[in-house]
């Protein structure tokens, strides 16, 4: 007598009873924290990783626009209100800390450019004026060097550290007007034979020396 081969086949499910059971799997993913420890507790662990994931997601909402903290570099000129506002748009959006500072790193990186490129454009500025001033016609050329004595006796004559500060600081000590009004003053100083009091010129009025054009009535 031949002995009977038994087969045992999976039984097929209905598509109601899969979606049933995708369900069941969605929920348990969802409530694994306190969901018991399964026969298969290896198969159960990248669920709860998964789970305490999402829930380290939910905790990371912030509670109010000064929780989104940035840290920029001592040489970046951050504008505060910009970022103020950016903290408070971040906050209404429910944007998480980690992207709100990918666009606060974006923002660093313009910031330093463009600072950068400002520098570059100062810099380029200040040569240009300084070759003008050697290149012009009446203290630049040969005698350029000898002639800004004359500017700098203006300056010490007048100036008590406040103006020399100014331009400085901002350039204008090298642009050629600046430099031709300094030199003539210097000039004038140095003249011998200035004008006495019997031979003084009458006084102009601010108008007048400023438009010379310009005649009384």
């Amino acid at each position: 007598m031949a002995e009977t081969e038994i087969i045992i086949r999976p039984q097929q499910k209905s598509a109601a009873e899969n979606s049933a059971s995708a369900g069941g799997a969605a929920k348990t993913l969802l409530t694994a924290e306190n969901a018991p420890e399964n026969t298969a507790g290896a198969k159960s662990a990248p669920k709860t990783e998964e789970a305490r994931a999402v829930l380290a997601q939910a905790a990371e909402l912030l509670q109010s626009p000064q929780d989104y903290i940035f840290h920029f570099a001592p040489e970046t000129a951050v504008d505060e209100a910009l970022v103020d506002e950016f903290r408070r748009f971040a906050f209404e959006q429910k944007m998480s800390l980690e992207n709100a500072r990918l666009m606060a790193k974006f923002y660093e990186t313009y910031v330093q450019n463009q600072s950068k490129k400002q520098s570059r454009e100062q810099a380029e500025l200040l040569q240009a004026m300084c070759r003008a001033c050697e290149e012009d016609g009446e203290y630049g050329g040969t005698g350029f060097h000898d002639n800004m004595r004359y500017a700098r006796a203006a300056i010490l004559r007048f100036d008590d550290g406040s103006l020399a500060k100014i331009l400085n600081e901002t350039g204008f000590g090298s642009h050629p007007e600046v430099v031709r009004f300094m030199y003539r003053v210097g000039r004038a100083l140095a003249e011998k034979d200035m004008p006495s009091a019997g031979r003084a010129k009458p006084e102009r009025s601010a108008a007048e020396l400023f438009y010379p054009s310009m005649r009384r009535a």
